[in-house]
């Protein structure tokens, strides 16, 4: 023991400076009332975009409750005291919404545990960690896959195209499509199959569309051609005329093109649908 007492000697700080050492927000408040702020640490007060205490203290009223943004209020409360009384250490997580000083809402992570001082009652310790990017990560994904889903809803097929490798995912495409417009190889249900982009269109465009839009198509359709488009357009459509080999009626085409915003700026959707027999 007296190895273990010399091998830490003066590895241990004072309560305060060891809590505004930490790499995340720390904070101390009283488990009644509305949580009366005891101690908050400068990452805490850096995540609430204040200056330092003072401001901190008039932005939230000095409590917990304030510092949670009011719609999560209700829920907050009563899942940190469920989780108190379900838990034998007195644990408990839960991820809300804050308001900065600038007015920006920001989602952060709760870790909390409940412990008893003799002096001061019983207190909450918590730690906390600004989760925005994670949470706008998130969004941005269920959002990305609403938008596909609702495409396949008018578009006989969807892919994803990365700008960046020239790969081309199908997304969802009907097995007549796949057959047909991709070409011979790829499965009837294709969904998830990774094609390249360039060999995709040439493809296309030998099989299917008439000669005399393939060259416009083959154009429109290239990653220079799309990437420069979107810059200053946030979608766009290209139509041209297709032939079914096997019957030969000619029908007019279209393929929607569009950015998706999010997690991959490099993302592009790429939507086919037939339009009309001409």
């Amino acid at each position: 023991m007296a190895a273990i007492n010399d091998t830490l000697d003066g590895v241990f700080i004072n309560p305060v400076e060891f809590a505004q050492s930490l790499p995340g927000g720390f904070l101390i408040y009283r488990a009644v009332g509305r949580g009366s702020i005891l101690f908050a640490n400068n990452k805490l007060i850096d995540i609430f975009g204040c200056y330092d205490y003072k401001e901190f203290v008039r932005l939230t009223g000095g409590t917990f409750e304030g510092m949670v943004y009011a719609p999560d209020r209700k829920a907050v409360l009563e899942s940190i005291e469920k989780q108190v009384e379900a838990h034998s250490e007195k644990l408990d997580y839960v991820e809300y919404r804050i308001v900065r000083r600038d007015g920006k809402v920001r989602w952060v992570d709760d870790y909390g545990r409940l412990v008893h001082s003799q002096k001061q009652g019983d207190l909450f310790y918590v730690f906390i960690s600004d989760t925005t990017e994670a949470h706008d990560e998130e969004f941005y994904l269920n959002e990305r896959v609403m938008t596909l889903e609702a495409l396949t809803r008018e578009f006989e097929a969807v892919f994803l195209l990365s700008l960046n490798t020239g790969t081309m995912r199908v997304f969802r495409a009907l097995g007549d499509y796949s057959r047909k417009c991709i070409g011979h190889g790829v499965p009837e249900e294709a969904d998830g199959y990774d094609l390249d982009w360039r060999s995709a269109c040439l493809k296309y465009a030998r099989k299917i569309v008439v000669p005399e839009d393939a060259e416009t198509y083959l154009d429109e359709m290239s990653l220079t051609r799309i990437k420069t488009r979107l810059e200053s357009e946030s979608s766009y459509s290209v139509k041209h005329r297709c032939k079914d080999d096997m019957t030969g009626v000619i029908s007019e085409n279209e393929l929607y093109v569009s950015r998706v915003e999010g997690v991959d700026d490099s993302l592009v959707v790429i939507a086919h649908r037939f339009c009309r027999e001409l």
